[in-house]
């Protein structure tokens, strides 16, 4: 029997420091039934390591409360694991509560106190890091290594590199050697802060002091050129790491290909992911996912369609982030049946859209000019459970405005407010694009002035759309309106604005060369400048003479046609 237990306890202690909660609970379980009540606190601060370890603080909180009802003593061990899951949890209010209670009830220990500087850095607070640091050395509480490194960890997650030195020299001054770690953490404020120069010099100086870089230092070193899009020092680093003979390992490799597409070398980044497959390193879908992102970004569908193939022949778990970066590649070059399709692939494989996956398809057919498609998908997913949100919405108003379908537009508005769900600005503006394909001002108008009336910000895609309908039907006097609107806004009219007004201005019999004229004026004193076909349609509203005397007196410049600023 005792055999027995003794063979429970290290699995029970093995599946602890793996950080599975499920099968150390089951072991807790079994170990319960053959070690004494004097072992019990043993047995729970070994399931409090496995809630630790993955950083699970619910759990970790359910069994303190365990405890508590048992009547078992908890000791500094047991606070340090509870303090310790709270920290990788990020969980700062728990931490701090659980090292209270700590030094009420044993006595604080400096990994404990260090612990809640990690927990205060995971929740991305360096001031009560700072602080509690600060706590610890005015009441003499010893300080290590560790308790520095959280401190400097803290600032550098933030990017504060001044912060992170002044607590690395302040390690310094007090005595204790800096790790490997400890540099590693430099390096990466000096990454965050998108200083990559600065973050090698780091590792230069961490050589210097006779350290050896390890594999975790080249991935901050790459990754910190990487962010910059500097891809050949990426590179160089990448060359070093395998002169000194380090493992080439997917996250170094990985660190590369993020350098590739942030210089838009979308496809240098998929030759990495291939490499990363022939050397026999896993490639997780995260980064299939960020790649297949770079390649929409880029308009490239088809090799985010393959991509998306090689998820799901190597067998990795596509989620719906991945398939919707896919249906964005396809809506980015207005691609709506493909886009549909990706939809149908991912539901076909049992991986249920949401709100997002909806949005991307329904932008793909606004895009598209295929309201009717974007509708028969918003109804397919909103029957099957998919609550829409404003932007799926906005993406079918805006496919019923490219048809100039003003009477949908406004229809589907009011769908919106019956699913307690307010239009907002591009609501408004894609159905006041909608009149402004119909030329109908009176409708553009009303929508403008309902925007006001309900306290939805008017922006300068709002005005151009009424100032269009306007314009389309010879509206002039009220286009000008629409620009006095603008102004009254707070809201400077763009070279669009002017050049709708004043194309109107030339279908009034007789044409209305007082109002070209002080849009003209208007437009000169903001520094704008017309093109070919504005100036053309001047000079023969207001004249020949009349457009040379105002091109010499107000000193603007004829721009090619399409380049007015």
């Amino acid at each position: 029997g005792r055999v027995l237990a003794q063979q429970q306890l290290k699995a029970f202690n093995g599946w602890a420091e793996a950080g599975d909660v499920p099968r150390a609970e089951e072991c807790f379980a079994r170990a319960m039934l053959h070690w004494e009540h004097r072992s019990t606190t043993v047995l729970l601060n070994t399931m409090l390591k496995a809630c630790a370890k993955a950083g699970d603080v619910a759990r970790s909180a359910a069994w303190q409360a365990r405890m508590e009802r048992c009547g078992v003593r908890m000791n500094a061990k047991t606070f340090g694991k509870l303090i310790i899951s709270a920290a990788r949890g990020a969980d700062l209010e728990s931490a701090e509560t659980w090292l209270e209670q700590m030094s009420k009830d044993s006595e604080t220990t400096a990994f404990a106190s260090s612990a809640v500087i990690h927990a205060a850095a995971k929740a991305g607070r360096p001031d009560v890091a700072e602080e509690r640091m600060l706590q610890m050395l005015a009441a003499g509480e010893p300080t290590d290594v560790f308790a520095y490194g959280c401190l400097i960890d803290a600032f550098a997650q933030q990017g504060q590199v001044d912060g992170a030195l002044r607590w690395f020299e302040r390690m310094l001054a007090d005595g204790m050697a800096p790790t490997a770690m400890t540099y590693n953490t430099m390096m990466a404020a000096y990454s965050r802060a998108e200083r990559p120069r600065e973050a090698l010099a780091w590792m230069r100086r961490m050589e210097a002091e006779g350290l050896r870089p390890n594999g975790e230092t080249y991935v901050v070193a790459i990754n910190a050129f990487g962010k910059c899009g500097l891809v050949e020092e990426a590179s160089e680093l990448l060359a070093e790491l395998q002169a000194r003979g380090l493992e080439l390992t997917a996250k170094v490799c990985s660190s590369v290909a993020h350098a590739c597409l942030q210089a838009d070398r979308v496809e240098e980044a998929i030759a990495w992911l291939g490499k990363l497959r022939d050397l026999g390193l896993e490639v997780d879908a995260v980064s299939y996912t960020i790649t297949i992102n770079a390649c929409a970004r880029s308009g490239r569908p088809l090799q985010a369609m393959r991509l998306l193939d090689e998820v799901e022949s190597y067998g990795l778990q596509a989620d719906t982030m991945t398939y919707a970066a896919v249906a964005d590649a396809w809506a980015k070059v207005s691609r709506a049946d493909e886009a549909i399709e990706v939809l149908r692939r991912m539901r076909r494989r049992g991986v249920p859209p949401n709100e997002v996956m909806l949005g991307t398809v329904l932008n793909a057919c606004a895009r598209a000019k295929k309201p009717d498609a974007a509708i028969e998908v918003f109804q397919d997913l909103v029957a099957a459970g998919i609550p829409p949100n404003a932007t799926c919405f906005n993406c079918i108003i805006n496919a019923l405005a490219r048809q100039g379908r003003h009477e949908d537009a406004l229809v589907w508005m009011g769908k919106m407010r019956a699913m307690a769900i307010q239009p907002d600005n591009f609501s408004y503006t894609g159905a006041i694009n909608a009149c402004a394909k119909a030329g109908r001002a009176t409708e553009a108008l009303g929508l403008l002035e309902e925007m006001r009336r309900e306290g939805v910000p008017r922006t300068i895609m709002s005005y151009n759309c009424a100032i269009t309908a306007c314009a389309q039907s010879h509206r002039i006097e009220e286009a000008v309106g629409c620009i006095d609107g603008m102004r009254d806004d707070g809201i400077a009219p763009e070279l669009m604005t002017f050049t709708h007004a004043i194309v109107a201005c030339q279908h009034r019999s007789p044409p209305r060369a007082d109002l070209a004229e002080d849009l003209l004026r208007r437009m000169a004193a903001q520094g704008l400048h017309p093109d070919e076909r504005v100036a053309a349609v001047l000079a023969h509203v207001v004249g020949e003479d009349a457009f040379a005397r105002l091109r010499a007196e107000l000193g603007f410049e004829v721009l090619p046609r399409g380049r007015g600023t």
